[in-house]
């Protein structure tokens, strides 16, 4: 979990500073995908993947780790005149395609952010 300042009030001091009162916080979750291939063979799942977005599958990775067939092998079709296939990307499919464009970083999801009111926490910055 992180925070960031979500709430904080200035003021001037006379000796020339800044006093900063932080009284919120935004609470976050991080998480950066960690690739990986398993010694046996395997690769890690990373989700279904189209052109506008990625769908995940939370029991992916459980299945996978229970060698429970090759579930993730299928493609994911919505039902409606706009859906979009979803192809299953692992983490081989995701290296072999950053080789051959030379693009595409790692990837880190972000929760949405939840503000708390904290005590306020003081302290002075000096020019």
């Amino acid at each position: 979990m992180y925070a960031a300042i979500a709430e904080a009030r200035f003021s001037s001091t006379f000796i020339g500073g800044i006093d900063v009162e932080v009284t919120k916080v935004a609470i976050y979750v991080k998480n950066p995908y960690s690739f990986f291939d398993d010694s046996d063979g395997g690769s890690q799942y990373l989700g279904h993947w189209n052109r506008d977005g990625i769908c995940l599958v939370p029991e992916g990775f459980v299945a996978q780790r229970a060698n429970w067939g090759s579930w993730s092998s299928y493609v994911i079709q919505p039902e409606g005149s706009y859906g979009r296939t979803f192809w299953p990307v692992h983490n081989s499919d995701f290296r072999r395609w950053q080789d051959a464009h030379n693009a595409g970083g790692d990837m880190v999801l972000f929760s949405d952010c939840r503000v708390v009111k904290i005590d306020p926490i003081k302290f002075r910055v000096k020019k």
